[in-house]
């Protein structure tokens, strides 16, 4: 397991203050579904096995519906079916990763962007919850995403690679091809941008019989 940054201060806008830690687990199914037709590409096939999860997460994280999950990510490996003799073996998490941000824009722009409700989104794996407990990480899931939302996207791929994928600094510089000066101020502004939302949005919530 890739030891964690030491710049990592998840506790400081934890959303678990909120009922789930759902930033750091959005679920992803195992592939075992078939990639994109590409039957003369073995290596295509090892790269979609790869990294399905990852593409799963990133375009969750980055504001895909789950509904639209499936869509998104095979437009994601479609892009990479059509270039993967183009793309080196180093290189492919990169290319997977800025076509999923496309891909999410994309979806995002058509308005097809759901916050969603379902249970399924229930994400802290705590054996059976209570129906109390359902609502409040359904609820809480909401708000994450609405916060998320509300961040800019550079601070938000930067916000997400960091804590959703536990990426170090150095990493996240270099899949994003930017300076790591520029990755650290991206994080650090993510960061406060993300608690003051989160402090904004707690001192909203309403006081009903002396419980918050």
């Amino acid at each position: 397991m890739r030891p964690r940054d030491p710049a990592h201060a998840y506790g400081d806008m934890d959303p678990r203050s909120l009922g789930t830690d759902a930033l750091a687990e959005a679920r992803a199914p195992v592939a075992d579904s078939e990639p994109p037709p590409r039957p003369d590409s073995a290596r295509f096939r090892c790269i979609f096995q790869e990294h399905f999860a990852f593409v799963w997460r990133t375009l969750r994280r980055l504001g895909v519906a789950e509904a639209s999950l499936a869509d998104a990510s095979q437009r994601v490996f479609l892009a990479l079916s059509r270039r993967v003799d183009e793309v080196p073996d180093e290189r492919a998490r990169g290319f997977l990763f800025g076509t999923s941000r496309r891909v999410a824009a994309d979806f995002r722009r058509l308005g097809r962007r759901i916050v969603p409700t379902d249970e399924s989104e229930s994400l802290v794996d705590v054996g059976a919850p209570t129906t109390e407990e359902l609502v409040d990480q359904k609820r809480a899931r909401e708000i994450l995403d609405q916060m998320l939302d509300a961040l800019d996207d550079d601070l938000r791929e930067v916000l997400v690679l960091q804590e959703g994928e536990g990426m170090s600094l150095s990493e996240i510089a270099e899949l994003l091809d930017i300076p790591l000066g520029t990755a650290a101020s991206r994080l650090r502004r993510a960061r406060e941008e993300f608690r003051r939302l989160l402090k904004r949005r707690m001192s909203q919530r309403p006081i009903a019989g002396g419980i918050r």
